[in-house]
């Protein structure tokens, strides 16, 4: 009877470990489609921050040779441009880290899961 138990017992951890790792798997699809959406996200950031870029540069262009009025107003409008400008670098900065952290997580997980499945 003592194998029996033990037979029943492996069975039991057997079942664990195979649903362990089909529940890992999930999460490491998860994050994998969680990473890609960001690094996707970022190139798009980075773009942004290149148009951006453009557009305030123009404007300190256009600005030379203006005088009182004109040139108050184009302070004004490369003021907004450079807001704009930082804004898109923030959100770059904000996808980055995003993107390591998500990074980091998945290492994490794969590691947790290759020590449980060595018995660690």
């Amino acid at each position: 009877m003592i194998g029996a138990g033990a037979g029943l017992a492996f069975q039991t951890l057997h079942a664990q470990a195979k649903g362990n790792n089909e529940q890992q798997k999930a999460v490491e699809n998860g994050l994998n489609a969680e990473i890609a959406t960001t690094k996707k996200k970022l190139r798009i950031a980075q773009a942004n921050v290149q148009k951006a870029q453009k557009a305030y540069d123009e404007a300190v262009a256009k600005k030379n040779g203006l005088e009182g009025d004109a040139a108050k107003a184009q302070d004004q409008v490369i003021a907004r441009k450079n807001a704009v400008l930082e804004n898109e670098k923030q959100r770059v900065a904000e996808y980055k880290a995003m993107a390591n952290k998500l990074q980091q997580t998945k290492s994490d997980a794969l590691a947790k899961s290759n020590a449980q499945n060595n018995g660690d």
